[in-house]
């Protein structure tokens, strides 16, 4: 990483700073959920009245695991950290920064988590104004993706998560997997809000939703379902199956 700039404070008071921040496969985050490397090319201006941050940055590399590393440990609201205890006397108002910044995504991003693996490519506009939730536009695509359900992988025929101007943290996404038996083609599609993400089963040829289900988790009817196989149906039934899959299903296994 390289950086310069310059601080300007004239007579009358007041002060300007700009610092030009670049680099070339920079190491720019190393921690347990993730590593990533990248060229950034961005210019952070600053005066008494806050900050801008602009530009973008490449990611040529990153291994993205969520889930990995020890949980977070928080601390109760009662307690109160040496030197930064509440109240107006000796309280510091922290400098107001509005980021405007495009990250994209090189040949060689990774995610590993929640059950979906993959490789990404895209880039996302983030505008993070002063005291607001970040929001970002654009799409991110998932390449050679497998998704892992009831201990069961499938292919990823299609995925990408949608930024459109809302908050970051909730984009839409639009993801299906496939499964193939024989003549039998069974789908399951998430599309929607990521917070509220709507499902549907799709075959050819027409089936139930059970016996969709069931094509996607055993590769077979749910009327040939064993014991043990017809539970493991009705619990993936009550939490995707909407209106009633489980009992539709226990009909049809039983």
């Amino acid at each position: 990483l390289s950086a310069s700039g310059h601080l300007t404070w004239p007579r009358e008071g007041g002060w300007q700073a700009v610092v030009e921040v670049g680099g070339d496969q920079a190491e720019l985050a190393r921690v347990p959920k993730a590593l990533i490397v990248g060229s950034p090319d961005l210019r952070l201006s600053a005066d008494e009245s806050g900050g801008t941050v602009e530009g973008r940055v490449l990611i040529s590399r990153a291994e993205l695991t969520p889930e990995a590393g020890r949980p977070e440990v928080t601390l109760s609201e009662d307690i109160v950290v040496k030197g930064e205890e509440s109240g107006d006397g000796g309280a510091r108002n922290p400098m107001a920064w509005h980021a405007k910044v495009t990250v994209e995504l090189g040949d060689d991003v990774h995610f590993r988590g929640y059950g979906l693996r993959g490789r990404l490519s895209g880039a996302i506009d983030i505008d993070a104004p002063p005291q607001q939730p970040p929001r970002a536009n654009g799409s991110i695509q998932i390449h050679d993706g497998e998704y892992s359900l009831y201990g069961r992988t499938f292919n990823i025929q299609r995925g990408r998560v949608v930024y459109t101007g809302g908050p970051i943290d909730n984009p839409g996404i639009d993801v299906e997997v496939v499964k193939k038996v024989g003549d039998v083609r069974v789908s399951m599609a998430l599309t929607g809000p990521l917070v509220d993400p709507r499902l549907s089963l799709t075959s050819t040829p027409a089936m139930s939703d059970t016996d969709k289900m069931s094509y996607l988790l055993l590769g077979r009817p749910a009327a040939e379902a064993s014991g043990a196989e017809a539970g493991l149906l009705l619990r993936a039934a009550a939490s995707l199956i909407p209106g009633g899959g489980a009992a539709a299903l226990s009909s049809n296994c039983l």
